[in-house]
């Protein structure tokens, strides 16, 4: 006899609603007309990040945008991806209008990017075929295209209107002026413009730690700089609390 596994309905612990609803905005944008245009047109830059290292950090960004987008774009249809999120907000009862389902983003703030990786992690939680049925390959289409389009915004967003405090962006303007162009060309941009700044918008972090060569971090919850300086030689070390 076939055992179909037990159906759990895991409580949301962050605003479900609200995370939806940037989720659908997303999609909006990614299946909009004009969403060629927002990935391709050049970034506007807060006065204190502009020089010529802008150049190939806007270029690494759109690069690696456009390798993800033909990975994962084609993985299911728009209309599979809608019908899946239809599914989970029916699954936890989030009544949406037609008003609160309209709109795009053009960027993603620290707060807004925290709110569609909560919903992605919550989401992941569905993750019995027998639940999920036929929505299984939009599950994880969309994951993934939420995951690389929020990165794009949410590096847009930093350098328009900065990270999350002085100190942090002090040091991007350290890495922009004296780092040189390959510094940017082989660098991980999510490192420091989502994974380090929504730590420090949580109040996670101390230090980062970043390569000497590329821009690749760790990030230190410890105030201990002797300790730190051990334990990365091969990096300089940055207070951003």
């Amino acid at each position: 006899m076939f055992y179909q596994l037990p159906e759990t309905h895991p409580e949301p612990t962050f605003d479900f609603k609200l995370a939806t609803i940037l989720v659908i905005k997303l999609i909006n944008t990614i299946y909009s007309p004009s969403f060629k245009r927002l990935i391709t047109k050049p970034f506007t830059v807060k006065l204190e990040f502009q020089c010529d290292n802008i150049k190939p950090l806007e270029a690494k960004a759109k690069e690696t945008l456009h390798r993800d987008l033909k990975n994962h774009l084609s993985d299911a249809t728009e209309e599979q991806k809608r019908a899946y999120i239809e599914f989970l907000t029916n699954k936890v009862d989030c009544k949406l209008t037609k008003k609160e389902s309209k709109g795009q983003l053009t960027e993603l703030s620290p707060s807004e990017r925290e709110l569609i990786t909560k919903w992605v992690y919550f989401s992941a939680r569905f993750n019995n075929p027998h639940v999920l049925g036929e929505h299984q390959q939009a599950q994880f289409a969309l994951h993934c295209l939420l995951n690389d389009v929020s990165d794009f915004l949410s590096i847009k967003y930093g350098l328009n209107h900065g990270l999350v405090n002085e100190k942090i962006d002090q040091a991007l303007i350290i890495f922009l002026k004296n780092k040189p162009e390959s510094f940017w060309t082989n660098a991980f941009l999510s490192d420091l413009f989502i994974i380090d700044n929504i730590a420090l918008f949580n109040g996670n972090i101390m230090h980062i730690a970043v390569d000497v060569d590329r821009l690749s971090t760790r990030t230190c919850e410890l105030n201990d700089i002797d300790y730190l300086r051990k334990q990365y030689a091969h990096c300089d070390i940055y207070c951003v609390a």
